[in-house]
C-alpha cells in the first residue's frame, strides 16, 4: 500500500426531480498526486467526457418516455 499513485473514486446515483444527480470524487494519498492527475492527465475534462458516454448510452436504450436533456455539468 505505498503506491502514491493509487487513488480511490466514488460515484454516486441520487434521485433528483425525477431525474438523477451523478457526483464523482476522487480521493488521493497526496496532494501532489491529485495535482500530477488532474493537470498531467486533464483528468476534469477526461471525467465530463465519461459523463457525457454515460447519458449518450442511456439516451438511446432508456424508453423514450424517460428521456430527458442532459443537465449541466460543472
Amino acid at each position: 500500500d505505498n503506491d502514491a499513485a493509487a487513488f480511490g473514486v466514488t460515484v454516486l446515483f441520487e434521485e433528483e426531480s425525477h431525474q438523477t444527480r451523478v457526483t464523482m470524487h476522487a480521493l488521493f494519498k497526496t496532494d501532489t498526486e491529485r495535482k500530477r492527475v488532474v493537470n498531467g492527465y486533464d483528468a476534469v475534462t477526461s471525467a465530463n467526457q465519461t459523463l457525457e458516454r454515460l447519458d449518450k448510452f442511456l439516451q438511446e436504450f432508456l424508453p423514450p418516455h424517460e428521456k430527458t436533456a442532459a443537465a449541466p455539468r460543472g
